[in-house]
């Protein structure tokens, strides 16, 4: 039998000495290790979260703005460009788990899909600094909540109680599939009366 190593990032040791066989005893030990490739932990990107949804919020209830961007949104070809940027970086976000990965895959794949719906609100402003209003206002307002419902992950808060599992599951994802028909709309209605 081998003896059991310590895994550096975590202090844990694990029967193979790897750190999948201790994240196989805990499956939340992916969370207290260090994200991949930013050094930052599970809870500096809900923080970042956080923080990027309630500053795009307040600055807009406040009427603050960033003029030299606000001027660089009025011009179309930058309109265009962030435009679909974001709506590809979203879809990137929503296709993640469309393969159904399992185990390790599917953590990473998990922690991934976090981090990138974190960074979201930044670049939802490099689009547009304010919320606006009709359509474009519930598109931002279900953008920014999406954000906020994947804060509420059963996986983010270590949960394991299975309705709130589904609840949760069933509500992030009819706010990202009705993120997704807003982001057609608007793409259609931006090229249509331009």
């Amino acid at each position: 039998m081998r003896r059991p190593e310590s895994d550096s990032r975590t202090g844990s040791a694990s029967a193979t000495g790897g750190p999948e066989a201790a994240s196989a005893a805990d499956p939340w030990e992916h969370r207290r290790r260090q994200s991949l490739f930013t050094g930052l932990s599970a809870v500096s990107w809900r923080a970042a979260a956080v923080g990027l949804t309630a500053a795009y919020a307040i600055q807009d209830a406040l009427g603050l703005r960033w003029e030299r961007l606000a001027a660089l949104q009025t011009e179309d070809a930058y309109r265009y460009a962030t435009g679909v940027g974001l709506a590809l970086y979203v879809g990137w976000i929503g296709t993640m788990f469309a393969d159904r990965p399992q185990g390790m895959a599917l953590r990473r794949r998990t922690m991934r899909h976090q981090q990138a719906g974190a960074v979201a609100p930044a670049l939802l402003y490099l689009h547009s600094v304010e919320v606006g209003y009709g359509y474009a206002g519930l598109l931002t307002w279900v953008f920014l909540g999406s954000v906020l419902v994947g804060l509420a992950s059963p996986f983010g808060l270590r949960m394991r109680n299975p309705l709130y599992h589904d609840v949760w599951v069933a509500a992030h994802v009819l706010l990202a599939s009705f993120l997704a028909v807003l982001i057609l709309l608007h793409a259609y209605l931006a090229l249509y009366y331009e």
